[in-house]
């Protein structure tokens, strides 16, 4: 079995990542809520029955799930991004949501880096470059990032889970890990709804 050392995280990456996670966090409390499309997604139907000037609030979970079997036929099929975010902007709040954003956060710098050193073996300014374009370099982060429930999660949260999908292929391809059947089953499942989550994404990566 090949094996790649670089890729490893030393205290030092962890702690370095852990400060930009933090950072990340205070940036995402000055979001104002509810604002943008957090406002619909707090109704059933979210952005379908919006439209049709339907008002009824979500209470449940099963609210939840009967507005998005209405918004897949009637707005779009993000089904279960959107699932995420009405549980967070109707059910969960705000709070909760920016703990969760921030890790999400990490995972994304983490892959991010991994894939890099994957690439090219380990430098030392990976993380701190990596993080510096999140941070400075993307268009409207504040938006796209920390800002909005339903803009986090269909692009921060879409794009962390990608890049942990690609660096898993990488590695498959590689010849760095080996899986069992029941796994590469697991694998094949889980980059379906991996690819289920945001067409701006997997397209392109397809």
């Amino acid at each position: 079995m090949n094996t790649n050392p670089q890729t490893r995280f030393t205290t030092n990456d962890y702690v370095f990542l852990l400060v930009a996670g933090v950072m990340f966090y205070l940036q995402n409390r000055l979001a104002p809520f509810p604002c943008n499309d957090d406002v619909v997604y707090q109704y059933i139907g979210g952005m379908g029955k919006h439209f049709e000037g339907v008002y009824e609030p979500i209470t449940t979970f099963k609210d939840v799930i009967i507005s998005q079997l209405y918004d897949y036929q009637h707005a779009n099929g993000r089904f279960i991004v959107h699932v995420i975010v009405q549980c967070f902007s109707g059910l969960w709040g705000m709070a909760s949501f920016q703990i969760v954003n921030a890790f999400v956060f990490m995972m994304l710098c983490m892959g991010m880096v991994k894939i890099v050193r994957l690439q090219f073996n380990s430098y030392p300014t990976d993380k701190y470059l990596i993080v510096f374009a999140l941070f400075f370099l993307l268009p409207t982060p504040g938006a796209l990032f920390a800002g909005t429930i339903a803009y986090a999660v269909n692009y921060l949260w879409t794009s962390c889970a990608v890049i942990w999908v690609i660096y898993l292929y990488q590695k498959l391809q590689r010849g760095m890990v080996f899986l069992s059947l029941p796994l590469k089953i697991a694998v094949f499942f889980g980059a379906a709804v991996v690819g289920s989550l945001q067409e701006s994404f997997t397209i392109g990566v397809s």
